[in-house]
């Protein structure tokens, strides 16, 4: 049998609603695995909320458990150090991207020495420095003080900044102390 187009049009006609069938098939069941997805990381991420809200709260009547028990065992006053010394820790990169931040080009550092939270002393810290250029002056130490208290991330934990030893040899050598308590002036 013979076969004779007189619609040459028609058969590409065809092949382009073909294509466009299954390229629409395609992208649907893409869009669909996309839904299907965004679904589950939003039902996992309430669930893992809803977790750490549960252990949180889990936490905290534990924690009131462990200090109205009896301190007779010694294992009971070791995690009540623990917990004590948990709830002190801190977190010293901020303060770090702090110092970094508002140090200006007028100053240089040369050593920050740290003190460890413990049962007699609240954590503390030492930041050394001196001026990089003979015209800069104490203007810029004190505007630097000033730049750190202003901060959030060193004023939550240490908001008593203050200047310490000047060395006037020559050198624009200075200190910083910066405690836990805001020291008077």
């Amino acid at each position: 049998m013979y076969k004779i187009n007189l619609y040459p049009e028609y058969d590409q006609n065809r092949k382009a609603a073909r294509t466009r069938a299954a390229s629409t098939a395609v992208f649907f069941s893409l869009l669909g695995l996309e839904v299907v997805l965004v679904g589950a990381l939003i039902l996992s991420g309430s669930l893992l909320g809803e977790q750490v809200d549960t252990l949180s709260e889990d936490l905290i009547r534990l924690e009131d458990r462990l200090v109205n028990e009896t301190l007779d065992r010694p294992e009971l006053s070791i995690a009540l150090d623990m917990l004590e010394v948990r709830e002190a820790r801190i977190d010293w990169s901020p303060k770090f991207v702090s110092i970094a931040e508002h140090l200006g080009e007028s100053l240089a550092l040369e050593e920050l020495e740290g003190r460890a939270y413990s049962k007699r002393d609240p954590a503390s810290f030492t930041i050394s420095g001196h001026y990089r250029d003979k015209s800069a002056t104490l203007d810029k130490v004190s505007g630097y003080i000033d730049r750190l208290r202003d901060d959030p991330r060193m004023y939550g934990d240490f908001p008593g900044i203050t200047l310490g030893n000047i060395r006037s040899d020559g050198k624009g050598e200075f200190d910083l102390r910066c405690t836990a308590e805001e020291e008077n002036e």
